[in-house]
């Protein structure tokens, strides 16, 4: 089921530990030791025995995918020697990389489980924006992939930048909606706090303020090079709740303050009945 979501194939880096139906952390299939956390901490284990066959399948699984990527790796690999944890790091960034395989790991941000282990996996593995120089010589191109409500800014569109570099000033083309938008001021968030800067660059995220066509989902780039995503797909709401305004006064006031919520949370839909919505 994911590699048919993903259209990858993906390569297990781990195995999910479990007790009890609950999650309580993963083995490490590069490292082959295990992991458990409590309160977020993590603390290193043996492998259960029970876990050892599972583990020693997608280990093998792992060995031979990260062989591929190389012909000294796989000449070595099929002479039985065993590879160095070093050998199957290059390997493991040469083959996602090149998209040969996608990483598969397992954690849980509610509990704290396994997200040391992501940020490492994309800080070791994944490629770096700075080793593409011509990252920033390139066309621009962003996807706003989410839309906050600010009470001194309004709207707030949060964005990734794709290619080249988005700069405050500049007259950008919102491919999806068809049309011009002018960018104001770049920030930087951090939790709830802004950072003004410049400009972002290819594969980072930012937020502008006040721009008059664009939500979430849209894609800003330049007419000369037009880009188009496939919109998103959201599932059909499952709850619905219908809410009558006091009076006549009140229906402009609650069909405003709905559409901002739509904006923000592109899951709600508004149907109109008679006056009631």
């Amino acid at each position: 089921g994911i590699e048919k979501e993903f259209s990858s194939f993906c390569l297990p880096l781990q195995i999910p530990l479990t007790s009890d139906k609950s999650f309580l952390g993963v083995v490490d299939l590069i490292g082959m030791r295990g992991k458990v956390y409590e309160e977020g901490k993590a603390k290193e284990v043996k492998i259960p025995k029970d876990l050892e066959e599972e583990v020693k399948k997608f280990r093998k699984k792992l060995l031979e995918a990260v062989a591929e990527t190389d012909d000294t790796l796989i000449e070595k690999y099929l002479e039985r020697e065993e590879l160095t944890e070093a050998e199957i790091k290059k390997g493991l960034r040469d083959g996602i990389s090149s998209h040969t395989f996608t990483p598969l790991l397992f954690g849980s941000a509610t509990k704290n489980v396994g997200i040391d282990l992501l940020l490492d996996t994309v800080v070791d593995f994944f490629p770096s924006p700075q080793l593409k120089e011509s990252a920033e010589k390139e066309s621009p191109s962003a996807f706003v992939f989410q839309t906050l409500l600010e009470a001194h800014l309004g709207e707030l569109n949060l964005f990734k930048v794709f290619s080249g570099a988005l700069s405050s000033g500049t007259t950008v083309y919102n491919s999806t909606k068809r049309t011009d938008e002018k960018i104001g001021q770049i920030y930087l968030m951090q939790g709830n706090s802004r950072e003004e800067t410049p400009r972002i660059v290819a594969g980072d995220i930012g937020a502008v303020a006040k721009l008059k066509n664009t939500g979430t989902g849209d894609v800003l780039c330049t007419r000369e090079n037009p880009i188009t995503l496939p919109p998103l797909q959201f599932p059909e709401p499952n709850t619905s709740i219908a809410l009558k305004p006091k009076g006549e006064k009140d229906e402009k006031k609650m069909g405003m303050a709905l559409a901002k919520l739509v904006k923000v949370d592109p899951l709600l839909k508004i149907e109109m009945e008679g006056r009631n919505s």
